[in-house]
């Protein structure tokens, strides 16, 4: 292409394209003064924008109930019911325990909530009681 050039990942941009991006770029940092001893952060701003990205670190229930959706119906029908009725009553260290829970391959949690393999865990071993103690006989 003899009206681009490779933007070194791979990609050809227009010279035109390129170039209108940049003034673009440049017009914005100029407004704000990054680049200049003019720029100073609003620190109101960055506090709540700090507050806002912890919380979002925290887990919440929506998130839960997402990430207990698994690859297996099985899997399903246990952890969602479960996170449902006992979010409130958990604790931020077994929520913690529990998003953590969550990221072992689903054939290994399927075996320790049926009861086919021991969990060697400690930690997953109190959760898994209480998701077993839930499940109807």
């Amino acid at each position: 292409m003899s009206d681009g050039s490779d933007t070194g990942d791979g990609l050809r941009v227009a010279r035109s394209t390129r170039a209108a991006i940049l003034d673009v770029a440049q017009t914005m940092f100029a407004e704000v003064g990054v680049g200049s001893a003019k720029f100073k952060p609003d620190r109101g701003k960055l506090r709540a924008f700090l507050r806002r990205s912890r919380m979002s670190q925290e887990p919440s229930l929506a998130r839960l109930r997402y990430q207990s959706r698994r690859g297996m119906l099985e899997l399903d029908v246990l952890l969602i019911p479960f996170i449902e009725a006992e979010y409130a009553n958990l604790s931020e260290a077994e929520l913690a325990t529990y998003q953590q829970f969550l990221e072992e391959p689903d054939p290994d949690l399927y075996a320790w909530l049926m009861g086919y393999q021991a969990c060697l865990h400690p930690d997953y071993q109190s959760l898994i009681g209480r998701i077993r103690a839930r499940i109807p006989v």
